[in-house]
């Protein structure tokens, strides 16, 4: 099973500023004037890159081995199901990055074209009951997994 986190590091940029960055996607970065805010901060400029990823059809690096001086920032649980979902699609032939492939999807999860829409958008806060009714109707459970960092 996939880890949902993205290798970041973290790097003075000037006067009491860092500079966040991710190794396998140079598109996101943010800056942060506390350390501890690198997280979150990271978090937010990575999930743009992620859903833009996502919408063209690009593989999203997710596992990532840690190199020195980085540090994982791990995915949401709602968006992690929302990537599970979006490659299960892909892997049944449903083209997302095209509209007439996610209509199709749309229909296949018995949905509006504007719900999945939102569905599939990882910015989105979607309910979590929402996802695993399209898992359900694609013959799938969404089952959560903990383990030890």
């Amino acid at each position: 099973m996939p880890e949902f986190a993205c290798a970041a590091s973290l790097q003075p940029a000037g006067d009491d500023c860092f500079l966040i960055t991710f190794r396998d996607v140079p598109e996101a970065c943010a800056e942060c004037l506390d350390v501890n805010a690198a997280h979150s901060l990271g978090l937010k400029s990575l999930l743009p890159a992620l859903n833009q990823r996502l919408r063209w059809g690009r593989a999203l690096p997710l596992s990532p081995a840690l190199h020195p001086g980085e540090f994982l920032i791990y995915l949401p649980f709602t968006v992690c199901a929302k990537v599970l979902l979006c490659t299960e699609l892909a892997r049944l032939g449903f083209a997302l990055p095209s509209a007439e492939g996610r209509l199709r999807a749309a229909v296949r999860l018995q949905m509006p074209l504007v719900e999945f829409e939102r569905l599939a958008d990882l910015n989105h806060h979607s309910r979590i009951e929402t996802i695993e009714r399209a898992f359900a109707r694609l013959g799938l459970v969404l089952q959560p997994a903990l383990q030890v960092q």
